[in-house]
């Protein structure tokens, strides 16, 4: 495609061209993808609103995540003026039995998940839970939002729930974390041709188009193989930083995955976790309480630390230090109000 394509008015899905280049970087985990069924969004936040808002205008009313998620769809979903229901996790992710106990109780229309490197438990889902999950998907006539920003920081290439129920299943893969957030680009890959067009008009009320000179920028390095070299340095100083990480919290309860570019600090029991991110941030060191990720009141406390916010190493050492420090027994404190 020619440069001066993109300086116009592109089509709301996306240039055929650039929809190409989108399915040539998803083919490793999304096999026999057509690129009729692949749009084009300004971003994951962007593309995961439209979804939302289409999939209520089909008639959904509530929405099943992890008791933990991405806050956005809380957001989202209060706008949209949609339930959202927290379903109970454990080290391995969303509890599918717990999810059923739920299904049994009320209709569950959306089921959400982020399949690897959760954001922000870092877990990862087994194929054991994958399955499961499309079961029950199956079985309560769910549609399912597989929202993976994460996969190419994992070495194990497990399979997609798109892959495993194609009918249900949309799949949202921005190029945030594994290149820039900067390029607001983000794919997503929808059931059939019939839901694309659906999603497509709800996009053009949004945003009309994705930016198409960043979605040019991203084609360019997707043909070139420019991204994948991004990505893999990106993985490396992840990689590199979660190893930092580990070796100064070493007795501390820490979820964490070894290229993920986070991780989820448990509190110790009868300390909060708004208490102790408040403390951080007295000491200059900001990180997210789980109050920001809760979709349900929830009797675990944790809070999650970001190890990419900090543009050089030492400034990170320096961080953890003092969160470390501070999380020693002893040292953490729940505010007294008087």
């Amino acid at each position: 495609m020619s440069a001066s394509h993109h300086l116009c008015y592109q089509e709301t899905a996306g240039h055929p061209d650039d929809r190409e280049a989108g399915q040539q970087w998803l083919s490793s985990k999304l096999t026999g993808l057509n690129s009729d069924q692949l749009l084009i969004s300004s971003g994951a936040h962007s593309a995961l609103f439209c979804l939302l808002s289409y999939l209520k205008r089909k008639g959904a009313k509530t929405i099943a995540a992890p008791e933990f998620s991405y806050p956005g769809l809380r957001a989202m979903a209060e706008q949209l003026q949609l339930d959202v229901v927290g379903i109970s996790m454990d080290e391995q992710g969303i509890i599918p039995e717990q999810l059923q106990l739920q299904c049994a109780k009320q209709t569950i229309d959306v089921l959400y998940v982020i399949p690897n490197i959760d954001n922000p438990t870092t877990a990862t889902l087994s194929v054991q839970r994958r399955e499961s999950l499309i079961s029950l998907a199956n079985q309560y006539d769910m549609t399912v939002i597989e929202d993976d920003p994460y996969y190419q920081f994992i070495d194990e290439k497990l399979p997609s729930l798109y892959n495993m129920a194609r009918d249900r299943t949309w799949h949202i893969a921005t190029i945030s974390k594994c290149l820039s957030p900067s390029l607001r680009v983000a794919y997503i890959a929808s059931p059939n041709i019939n839901d694309a067009l659906g999603l497509t008009e709800e996009m053009r009320i949004s945003h009309l188009m994705a930016p198409p000179l960043m979605t040019a920028v991203v084609s360019h390095w997707i043909r070139h193989h420019k991204i994948d070299e991004i990505t893999q340095a990106i993985k490396t100083e992840n990689i590199r930083r979660q190893s930092l990480a580990q070796s100064i919290f070493q007795q501390s309860d820490i979820a964490s995955h070894p290229a993920s570019p986070h991780l989820w600090l448990r509190m110790p029991h009868g300390y909060k976790a708004l208490d102790f991110a408040e403390q951080a941030s007295r000491i200059g060191v900001s990180i997210v309480p789980s109050t920001a990720f809760v979709m349900f009141r929830s009797r675990s406390q944790a809070v999650r630390i970001s190890l990419g916010a900090s543009s050089d190493y030492e400034s990170l050492k320096q961080g953890l230090t003092l969160l470390s420090d501070l999380y020693r027994p002893g040292l953490i404190r729940s505010k007294t109000i008087v």
